[in-house]
């Protein structure tokens, strides 16, 4: 009876392991994949604005007015001490404009819809290294749509566009009916628009459309928001040639996925990393599981996100802004070598407490959550904890313990352990994997995949 029981919980195992190592092998193929689009994907954003005692305030309950008023400040200091920089301030100007067309909308007046093109700068088309936050490599525009809506409400949908390209965005004003006038700075020409419901929510893909139609007429092959499928493949291949940062992941998905909120923290920290290693900032180290942590916590620290087929992180306001496209500045760049400031209207990313104690040294920004009842994580570095768990291996070879053996969740799990019961998920066949997708039951919208 020994023998057979024995016997048994051997063949348990070695099924256990051969179903172990499918699912090492499809998490491998579905997070790189994923982390891929992640490095480089257009940066997509929906935003929700309200009124409250007549301004317009974020989803975090910040008025939106300050932080323009802080950015026009800052880069109108910026100005005078570097002149090349006053497009910047005059471009601030206009943002403000912007904000408060936006806040005018939210009270009822004039147009339901807004429209606006913020290009790539043309004082940096020479540019051979990113300056201001402008990425001269991308050369990044964005496309800005604002929606009011009948409670009062507005909603901002903001998507990035490569490569700057003229006839792409004479394309996109032309689908609206309208004309470019190149010597005027393009951000300041909104385009206003009463529509219904419907054609407000396709308008986006509409003018994406316009832009890369342009991109496939003049040079061939597929674009989408001006990156063409070569320049996908690319950061694929990169991300395959990572090998002990994905090992380590995929293995750390596995064994612990099934804890309260660790999925999503441990996608953003591989997320980060690999964006570390992609733009040459992180040394690849022998501690993975450090060095994610370190990438994560700086990025949430910052405000960073990552996001890849339909997954964002939320961040801060001001990241929220930024990432719509706004130069807003950064509260640390302000200040001087030696300065120290807490700010009691930051919050820690991290566990939203607010209080966030800022310094620079050496010309670098530190910021510690400093609130009460705080969780004290900082961007400084030197307190991040070494984790002792050694990278997984990715050789064929079953990466499971004879006794530790990983609890296995479906991705249908994941789903519901990300957005909850009232889901609906369906299953899409993508290039090279297959993708989960997580639907609201109520409203159809789709919240997430993987």
């Amino acid at each position: 009876m020994q023998k057979l029981t024995e016997t048994i919980q051997q063949n348990r195992l070695r099924d256990y392991e051969a179903y172990y190592r499918v699912e090492f092998e499809r998490l491998w193929q579905d997070e790189t994949t994923w982390v891929a689009e992640a490095l480089d994907a257009p940066l997509e954003k929906d935003l929700r604005y309200y009124l409250h005692d007549g301004e317009l305030h974020s989803r975090e309950g910040l008025p939106l007015r300050k932080i323009f008023d802080d950015s026009i400040n800052y880069y109108k200091d910026q100005a005078t001490a570097h002149p090349e920089y006053m497009f910047q301030y005059q471009r601030a100007l206009l943002e403000k404009e912007e904000f408060e067309q936006m806040e005018s909308m939210a009270h009822g007046d004039g147009s339901n819809t807004m429209v606006v093109i913020s290009t790539y700068p043309d004082e940096l088309r020479d540019a051979s290294k990113d300056v201001l936050g402008y990425q001269f490599k991308r050369k990044l525009g964005f496309l800005r749509i604002v929606k009011r809506h009948d409670d009062g409400a507005l909603a901002m949908w903001t998507h990035s566009f490569d490569g700057n390209d003229q006839d792409g965005i004479e394309a996109i004003f032309h689908s609206l009916g309208k004309n470019v006038d190149w010597d005027r700075d393009v951000l300041g020409q909104r385009v206003m628009l009463d529509l219904n419901s419907l054609k407000q929510e396709l308008l986006g893909d509409s003018l994406l459309y316009a832009y890369d139609k342009t991109l496939h007429e003049q040079r061939g092959g597929n674009w989408y928001a001006g990156r063409n499928e070569a320049e996908r493949r690319e950061a694929i291949a990169f991300v395959e040639s990572q090998t002990d940062l994905v090992a380590h992941h995929v293995d750390a998905m596995l064994k612990h996925g099934k804890k309260p909120g660790f999925l999503s923290n441990q996608r953003y920290d591989f997320a980060l990393a690999m964006r570390r290693r992609f733009e040459g900032v992180q040394v690849i180290s022998s501690d993975v599981a450090g060095e994610m942590s370190s990438a994560g916590s700086v990025g949430r620290a910052a405000g960073e996100t990552a996001s890849g087929c339909g997954m964002t992180l939320e961040a801060t306001t001001s990241q929220e802004l930024s990432d719509a496209g706004y130069k807003i500045a950064d509260p640390g760049e302000k200040m001087v070598n030696g300065e120290t400031k807490f700010d009691d209207c930051m919050k820690c990313p991290k566990c939203k407490t607010t209080g966030v104690l800022i310094e620079k040294n050496n010309s670098k920004v530190y910021y510690t959550c400093a609130g009460s009842g705080g969780c004290g994580a900082t961007t400084k570095g030197s307190h991040q904890p070494k984790a002792t768990q050694q990278p997984g291996s990715h050789n064929g070879q079953s990466v499971v313990g004879d006794k530790d053996l990983p609890p296995l969740v479906s991705t249908e799990e994941k789903l519901r352990q990300l957005y909850g019961d009232d889901i609906l998920v369906e299953s899409r066949i993508a290039v090279g994997t297959r993708h989960f997708i997580a639907y609201d039951k109520k409203t159809s919208r789709e919240l997430g995949r993987l």
